[in-house]
């Protein structure tokens, strides 16, 4: 990028455990790009930098070995289907997250939004940090197999559609008040 910030855009190797520097050639990695990983079923691990504020829509899609993701406390975007087709059981949404589905940076297809965890089948928990003052739109939007969502005393909004279609959902773990 012109800006002195890098995005990681593919992964050709085979490795299970991926490690994401802050920084190539001193140029922050801020993104992991649309499709970046998509595939890489040898990929079992992933360690993503602070300072990353963007995971691009379909980014793990198709990792069928990853079981867990920790995402950066600076991350504000998660793109559509992000990690669609993985093993992760539980996530934990950061508190600066404030898009979590296709937008018009990120999508070819203006009409079409969906969830950052649509077709996440192995999905069951779903938290929001402690910090997060808004539930983003489409959230967690016809995700099938999510059972429970944890939602911090911090939120004060919850956006449209944000649970829409989540037909596996036993409930919502509310702050009192």
């Amino acid at each position: 990028n012109d800006d002195g910030t890098v995005s990681i855009t593919g992964y050709m190797g085979t490795d299970s455990e991926v490690v994401i520097p802050n920084s190539i050639n001193s140029c922050v990695v801020v993104a992991i790009g649309r499709e970046a990983f998509d595939g890489c079923t040898s990929l079992k691990g992933i360690d993503l930098p602070e300072g990353l504020t963007s995971i691009g829509m379909y980014a793990f899609r198709g990792c069928s070995n990853i079981k867990e993701l920790e995402i950066p406390e600076s991350v504000t975007y998660i793109g559509a289907k992000a990690i669609s087709g993985t093993a992760i059981e539980e996530i934990l949404i950061p508190k600066n997250v404030v898009t979590m589905d296709s937008d018009t940076n990120d999508s070819p297809i203006k009409e079409i939004y969906e969830s950052a965890l649509a077709e996440a089948d192995s999905l069951k928990t779903v938290v929001f940090a402690d910090g997060i003052s808004a539930i983003p739109v489409r959230a967690v939007k016809d995700n099938t197999t999510v059972e429970e969502v944890v939602i911090p005393d911090t939120v004060t909004i919850i956006n449209r559609e944000a649970f829409d279609g989540c037909t596996s959902l036993k409930g919502i773990d509310l702050p009192e008040g």
